[in-house]
């Protein structure tokens, strides 16, 4: 991030009137409007927003890769209490900088602001930069996409399940964060809790009635652990196996650019997840994913299995 700002000109004043006369007609802090009609002719790759405190440049021909429900935002024009630009601060290169003040350069107002604030001009490499940033850029949201909307259509298959609680002679095996275990002779049940970012998959074997559960964290590697379980079940006919998919729920604890990684390693899992049973020629029985979207059902998941029957059910602890 680049901050531009001196204060030896000003641009022009009937602009920041009407600007100023924007802002005194919000009635929150959060308030934000678009202006590009103040601008005739404004070139359709940008578009203009203004907050309280900034003009927001956006370019509407890219799509930004990392919040692929928005443009990307080339830089904010920081005003001063009457509107008037005090500051620039660019938040891509100053290749797309460059280029998107091009397209701004038949307008006064923001001549003199790259006059002003001394933003580069860098002429045609500049825009060839450019070129190549927004292609790369929109063909890595177009990819982001696609996975989004793949997560989405597992959601669409999602099921409710009962509850059941255990009494406390009942014997249950528990796997923890980040391990997988599968049933023995001694426990019916298997079971795992917290099953947020974490993505639990459940495997059990109709012919052996026996069960595994792993529960996928950000350090596992999802190929070898689904291969182990299945492995260690040692399931002859996979079409004796039935196969449930939960959790892959982001927490609401992070904001930004973490939010965002935290999201998208989520929905890569399940993605990966949902491969790796296919390519293996097994149907998936169930899944209660995460969504994209937003789901009122996205809540914190904690399962329990029965060997015996294979039901399975959401696991609520005896008080």
């Amino acid at each position: 991030m680049t901050n531009f700002e001196t204060g030896h000109q000003e641009p022009q004043n009937d602009i920041s009137s009407k600007l100023l006369e924007i802002i005194n007609g919000f009635k929150y802090e959060s308030d934000y409007q678009e202006i590009d009609n103040l601008f005739d002719s404004l070139d359709n790759s940008i578009s203009l927003l203004l907050g309280r405190s900034y003009i927001y440049v956006y370019r509407n021909d890219i799509t930004d890769s990392q919040h692929t429900h928005a443009r990307v935002q080339v830089g904010r024009i920081k005003i001063d209490q009457n509107a008037k630009p005090i500051k620039f601060i660019a938040d891509r290169d100053e290749n797309i900088v460059s280029d998107t003040f091009d397209r701004l350069d038949s307008h006064q107002f923001f001549k003199q602001i790259r006059i002003i604030f001394n933003i580069p001009n860098l002429g045609e490499e500049a825009k060839i930069k450019a070129l190549e940033f927004k292609k790369t850029e929109n063909k890595k949201a177009e990819a982001e996409i696609q996975k989004n909307e793949y997560v989405e259509s597992l959601a669409l298959l999602n099921s409710s399940r009962p509850q059941k609680s255990l009494s406390k002679d009942e014997k249950v095996i528990s796997v923890r964060q980040g391990m997988y275990k599968i049933t023995d002779s001694e426990h019916q049940y298997i079971e795992t809790q917290g099953l947020a970012p974490c993505v639990g998959v459940v495997i059990w074997n109709s012919e052996t009635k026996e069960a595994g559960i792993i529960h996928i964290d950000a350090k596992t590697n999802i190929q070898n652990g689904l291969s182990n379980l299945i492995s260690s079940l040692e399931i002859k006919d996979k079409s004796k196996m039935q196969v449930h998919v939960i959790g892959g729920r982001p927490l609401d604890v992070t904001t930004g650019s973490e939010e965002s990684m935290i999201k998208n390693l989520v929905r890569d899992q399940l993605i990966e997840v949902d491969i790796f049973f296919e390519q293996e020629g097994i149907k998936m029985t169930s899944y209660d994913v995460w969504t994209i979207t937003g789901n009122t059902q996205n809540d914190i998941k904690s399962i329990i299995l029965d060997k015996e029957t294979g039901i399975l059910y959401d696991f609520k602890k005896s008080k």
